[in-house]
């Protein structure tokens, strides 16, 4: 979490003497990057049960910041093959809409239990 810290914190343009409650402050507001990814997710038609629940800019498994895209799924009664399907179409739209925004960093797409 320290990198994303730090490139977002760059990426403000917070001066590194600032404080700590300033530097979270920035952290807190939305950036245009992050506004134009949920204008660009709204468009996208979402399977029953599934709910954008959160865009965040976070470290990759590697250390590197990317953004999440994150998904809230409920239950609903469709089989699991036919759920997969959805939730793989999902993605692929998904990652189609952030394509065409050029973004500097790498997207990644979750899915957590609502």
């Amino acid at each position: 979490m320290v990198g994303t810290i730090k490139y977002t914190v760059a990426r403000l343009c917070i001066p590194p003497d600032a404080e700590y409650s300033d530097r979270m402050a920035a952290l807190a507001q939305i950036t245009p990057q992050q506004e134009a990814i949920r204008e660009a997710l709204a468009s996208l038609s979402l399977p029953e049960g599934v709910a954008l629940q959160a865009v965040e800019l976070r470290e990759n498994s590697f250390g590197e910041p990317s953004w999440f895209i994150i998904y809230a799924v409920a239950p609903i009664h469709l089989s699991d093959e036919d759920r997969a399907k959805q939730l793989s179409d999902l993605i692929d739209d998904t990652l189609r809409a952030l394509d065409r925004l050029d973004l500097p960093l790498f997207e990644y797409v979750d899915f957590v239990v609502a």
